[in-house]
């Protein structure tokens, strides 16, 4: 059993449309409906893989009662601590004639210490029969920094492999914990390593620190330029999968699921890569998380290339 904590519940509003203005009513092509948080997608895409899930968080409302239904249908076990307010909804917005992409990201739940313990027992509970531990995603309102941090501390009792994902005062302190592996984007990475990383030359400066502070995997994704990692004594790069991406969304959520499932399944860092970018792929040939076909991930696999640098 993977356990996955996304401590922020929520659900992603994609909106399409073709040149956006200012001060204009912009009407979109299309809109669909996504999981909002990076743990939430990564426990989506394990699932679809076949392995037992197990996710927690804090979460409430009507929002919440959607993300609850979606996730059981692709049979994902839930238990979220219900805290103050409701859980939120974040826009998406895909300009489909310029290209880009980006999230507005709303506020939601209101975290009181009462819940965080709760949330801590649940998993604490749990971990003994878990073969690996997800943290993913930002914290609500209230919530305390050090919450990853006391996770991944938790699984190091039990000898259970974590892998985080998540940016700010969280990230900066949940890697003095040493989680198993962290998978932060360039974004994310320059600011903790306090620089900006414009080549992979800095990311892979950035991976090999980490390493030595004693993460075991360290993955930084560089979008169009692929990502790089430093795990098993070496250094890897792997270029993006060839495909023009309808939507970027949960790309880097799907890497992570790969990395836990090959922390479950006692891979080496190579193979759990590979396997995490398939599952980004397949992803990425749809608009939304909760259509991609995880029938496409053998295509990818033969596909994608992962090599020491």
């Amino acid at each position: 059993m993977i356990i996955v904590v996304n401590p922020n519940v929520g659900l992603d509003y994609m909106l399409f449309f073709n040149d956006l203005r200012r001060d204009a009513t912009v009407r979109a092509t299309k809109a669909k409906w996504g999981l909002g948080g990076k743990g939430l997608v990564a426990a989506y895409m394990l699932a679809g893989l076949g392995a037992p899930v197990w996710l927690t968080g804090f979460s409430r409302g009507i929002v919440g009662q959607e993300v609850n239904r979606i996730l059981g249908y692709r049979g994902i076990e839930t238990e979220f601590v219900e805290a103050r307010g409701t859980a939120r909804i974040n826009v998406v917005l895909k300009d489909l004639s310029g290209g880009w992409q980006s999230t507005i990201t709303a506020p939601g739940l209101e975290v009181r210490k009462e819940h965080e313990k709760k949330l801590l027992l649940l998993v604490s509970e749990r971990l003994p029969l878990s073969t690996c531990l997800v943290l993913g995603g930002s914290l609500p309102q209230g919530c305390s920094s050090k919450l990853y941090s006391e996770l991944i501390r938790a699984a190091r009792r039990e000898d259970v492999p974590c892998v985080l994902d998540t940016s700010g005062p969280p990230l900066r302190e949940a890697v003095k914990a040493q989680p198993t592996a962290v998978k932060p984007n360039r974004h994310e990475a320059s600011e903790l390593w306090g620089r900006e990383i414009i080549a992979k030359e800095d990311a892979l400066i950035v991976a090999e620190e980490l390493h030595r502070i004693g993460i075991s995997w360290v993955v930084i994704s560089l979008g169009v330029q692929g990502l790089v990692a430093f795990g098993e004594g070496r250094a890897w790069y792997a270029s993006p999968p060839p495909l023009d991406p309808k939507s970027t969304a949960g790309a880097g959520d799907a890497i992570v699921a790969g990395l836990a499932l090959g922390l479950a399944r006692s891979w080496g860092i190579m193979d759990s890569l590979r396997w995490g970018l398939s599952l980004a792929a397949a992803l990425m040939e749809k608009e939304s998380v909760l259509e991609c076909d995880f029938e496409r991930v053998p295509f990818w696999l033969k596909r994608i290339y992962i090599q020491p640098c």
